[in-house]
């Protein structure tokens, strides 16, 4: 049934290659990045720029072109924004049934409620950015995305000023962590406070009171949700450097 939804399916694809995943909540292992080319939005933070649109630099891709490149189990969906893509559900539902772990980065604008119908969701990941006013001067985030995300799964927040982290504190507040009426329910998921690369340095989270904030409000209650996290491969390598 998926194969045939993805006879006909084309993909333009940036890049494909294998590196450690820098960041969330696979970070360290060994994966194979596909990012997609084409981006329903353009972040003043983007650090792929190059991915937001379709050029002649981008590959024309079936899905079985793809696979044939994955060489590792743990396979990494980026851009641009994968769920922009036509085709791109039935995609990923291809390659949680042939046994591989999908980590899905996507910029939360899109709705994420249909891979909740995917057999196999256990093996995949959904890392969703939350956008703080400083990426787009607007809001962009799909707030109801909020309550299909599974207990392995993630959101990430890119503080790049203290309005950013006042930001999440009143997204934690009134979502995260249940309290709102408009979004009941138990989460489990975790939450990663991120600093904005050459905008706001590692140690600027510490004087946003972000780990004072956490030593605080991070309670068993709460399982320790909150992590402060780099993003480790722009520290191992250039960070303009491609492919890595």
């Amino acid at each position: 049934m998926i194969r045939t939804e993805l006879q006909d399916v084309l993909f333009n694809v940036t890049e494909i290659y294998d590196s450690i995943e820098g960041e969330g909540v696979q970070a360290g292992k060994l994966t194979t990045f596909v990012r997609f080319a084409g981006c329903n939005l353009s972040c003043k933070w983007c650090d792929s720029k190059y991915s937001l649109g379709v050029d002649r630099k981008t590959k024309l891709m079936t899905p079985w072109n793809i696979v044939k490149e994955i060489k590792h189990k743990n396979v990494t969906l980026t851009g641009g924004e994968p769920l922009w893509r036509n085709g791109i559900i039935p995609f990923i539902g291809y390659l949680l049934q042939q046994g591989y772990h999908v980590n899905l980065e996507t910029n939360g604008s899109l709705p994420i409620k249909k891979l909740n119908s995917l057999p196999n969701r256990k093996h995949l990941t959904i890392m969703m950015d939350y956008k703080a006013k400083s990426s787009n001067n607007r809001p962009t985030t799909k707030m109801e995305n909020f309550n299909y995300l599974k207990d392995w799964d993630a959101v990430k927040f890119v503080i790049a000023s203290e309005d950013d982290f006042n930001e999440f504190l009143d997204v934690w507040e009134h979502t995260i962590s249940g309290r709102s009426i408009f979004y009941s329910g138990s989460r489990k998921y975790q939450v990663f406070l991120s600093s904005c690369f050459q905008q706001v340095y590692p140690d600027a989270l510490y004087k946003l009171q972000c780990v004072g904030w956490m030593r605080t409000n991070n309670t068993r209650e709460y399982e320790q949700r909150v992590r402060l996290q780099l993003q480790m491969h722009k520290y191992i390598w250039p960070p303009e450097m491609r492919g890595v």
